[in-house]
């Protein structure tokens, strides 16, 4: 790869700096650049688990994985974004499994690459964080992730 073809070289300065550079990016896997952050263990969710973001432009999708921390669900791009806090109903289709009102803050939102969707909308991911839970809604977590999921991620 030519480094001076994409500007880095320039932008590094000395050839002292560009090694250094180099030799960190090379280390970089046994930084904290790359460590795993979330505290508790993923779990993808069984078919028919879905999220409902609660705002201004509801965005139904179906969910990926969960866990005690929160969730990733993947959406299509109908409608306007929403990129603030909000509340969450998690629910499945077809069973009377209904959490509703969870508080959650945006972590990551980002177009995935999904070539066998028939629909014309690009599908976008957003990764959620659960915020402060009333009781019954950490229970109904809790009986979510025993009941309504399938592998640890």
């Amino acid at each position: 790869m030519d480094l001076t073809a994409c500007g880095l070289f320039a932008s590094i300065g000395s050839s002292q700096r560009m090694l250094s550079f180099l030799f960190g990016v090379l280390t970089m896997t046994n930084t904290k650049d790359f460590t795993e952050k979330r505290k508790h263990k993923r779990f993808k969710a069984k078919q028919g688990a879905f999220a409902c973001l609660r705002s201004d432009h509801n965005k139904l999708g179906q969910i990926k994985d969960i866990s005690k921390g929160g969730l990733a669900f993947q959406y299509d791009t109908s409608g306007k974004q929403f990129n603030g806090s909000a509340e969450m109903d998690i629910f499945l289709a077809g069973d009377n499994f209904y959490l509703k009102n969870v508080p959650v803050r945006k972590v990551v939102d980002f177009e995935v690459n999904n070539k066998i969707s028939f629909s014309p909308l690009p599908l976008r991911q957003r990764n959620v964080k659960f915020g402060k839970m009333k009781p019954i809604q950490i229970f109904q977590l809790y009986y979510f992730l025993q009941h309504h999921t399938i592998d640890e991620i």
